[in-house]
This record gives C-alpha cells, sequence and structure tokens, in this order.
C-alpha cells in the first residue's frame, strides 16, 4: 500500500499494518499494508485450513484453541509501539493478541479480565493495565508503547502507565493470537494490528486511533 492509501496514519517508524476486517474471506495470508512485506500468515496447530481463524468485514475470529497467525520480522529500534483493535466474546483468562520477542525477552498486548500491556527485559516482568473488567463483546482500540523508562497501555483514548528501565533489545515480532510457547491462544475477533520500530508520542497515537476509528466504521467495528 502506497503512503498515499495511509494518509493521516505517523509513518515513521512503522513496520506493519494487517487489516483483519476483509473483503476477500478466503484469504490466508495477510498482506502488510505498511508497504514493507511482512505478512501475516494464518493458521492453526491442527494444520487444517478449515480450522484456521475466521476472517469476517469486521475481523478475524480467533477460536481460543490453536488458531495464531505467523509472520517473519524484526524490531530494532530504542522504542516500539503495537496497536490493535478488538474485542472478546466471552470473560477471558489470559488472552495473547500480539507480542514481539521470545519468552524470557518480549513485549506484549493481551486481555485479562482486563486488557494489559506485558513486558520482560532483563529478567524482571512489569504490566499496564486497565483497572476495571473489560466489557465483553465491545470493540476496543489498544495501543502498548515501551520507551526506555516507561511502558505505557491506551485503552481507547485513556493512558495507563508502569514505570520501567532499560534499553530494549532487537526481538522479532512473530505471532498473533498466542504467545511463542503456544499458551494463552486468543479467543476474540481483532479487526486491525499494528508495528511501530518506536515510541510514538502521545498525539501519534491519538492520531492511529482517530484514523483507525474512521477507518474501520464502515466495517461495523465501532469505537468509542
Amino acid at each position: 500500500m502506497s503512503p498515499e492509501s495511509t494518509r493521516g496514519l505517523p509513518r515513521a517508524g512503522l513496520a506493519s499494518y494487517w487489516l483483519l476486517a476483509q473483503d476477500n474471506l478466503d484469504l490466508q495470508t495477510i498482506p502488510d499494508l505498511s508497504g514493507h512485506g511482512n505478512t501475516l500468515q494464518l493458521g492453526s496447530t491442527g494444520g487444517v485450513d478449515a480450522n484456521d481463524p475466521t476472517l469476517t468485514q469486521a475481523g478475524a475470529v480467533f477460536d481460543g484453541v490453536d488458531d495464531y497467525g505467523l509472520c517473519s520480522m524484526t524490531l530494532h529500534g530504542a522504542g516500539r509501539t503495537l496497536v490493535a483493535v478488538a474485542k472478546v466474546p466471552s470473560d477471558p483468562a489470559v488472552y495473547a493478541m500480539l507480542q514481539s520477542g521470545g519468552y524470557a525477552t518480549y513485549h506484549a498486548i493481551a486481555a485479562g479480565p482486563v486488557y494489559f500491556a506485558s513486558d520482560v527485559f532483563g529478567g524482571t516482568q512489569r504490566y499496564a493495565h486497565h483497572p476495571s473488567a473489560l466489557s465483553l463483546d465491545t470493540w476496543y482500540f489498544l495501543a502498548s508503547r515501551r520507551a526506555t523508562d516507561h511502558l505505557n497501555l491506551w485503552v481507547n483514548s485513556s493512558r495507563y502507565v508502569a514505570e520501567v528501565s532499560g534499553a530494549l533489545a532487537a526481538v522479532d515480532l512473530p505471532w498473533v493470537g498466542r504467545f511463542t510457547d503456544g499458551e494463552c491462544p486468543y479467543h476474540g475477533t481483532i479487526a486491525a494490528l499494528l508495528s511501530y520500530d518506536s515510541a510514538l508520542l502521545d498525539a501519534e497515537i491519538a492520531r492511529v486511533y482517530g484514523w483507525l476509528k474512521a477507518e474501520l466504521a464502515p466495517r461495523g467495528v465501532t469505537l468509542a
């Protein structure tokens, strides 16, 4: 996709943009609309196409059993930002939406019974989380920003903070809908995912929120 097609999105540091709210419901490979070629392959551990995440015009439905998305890319920046537009249909235990890194070093967005951003670097795990239980079957804009001194979670336009320290390592961004070890498969619908190889400014995250809210509304994805 050309920069013209994503006019209004912050482009600096944009590493991937996957639109899972699709008109072509037979896709198994989701193109990277950032223009960097980081495609997302949908699959399931059963290896049967009919058991993969189900595409709808509002997003990809993950079954909470063995569905996942797999890509091959690395984030190198001194900061990073992960973005998801998602909803869950039932009270979750822990569901992973988007993870960068492996088991011991990672940065992720997940659903608790609350939405949270999780961060493990240098052997220490930290969380920034929404203070109350999520509303079921409700679309949320979620963004997790990791910089050298803080970890932020945005839930729609509200921001939550966890203090952190230390430089980021370069990490792969392999999994959507589960953690690297296969645990915590996501049960719910994901409309869009973006990753930035930089820690976006508050105003830039607000621009991403407003842009996705307008772009996804015609597909029945309503953000507060």
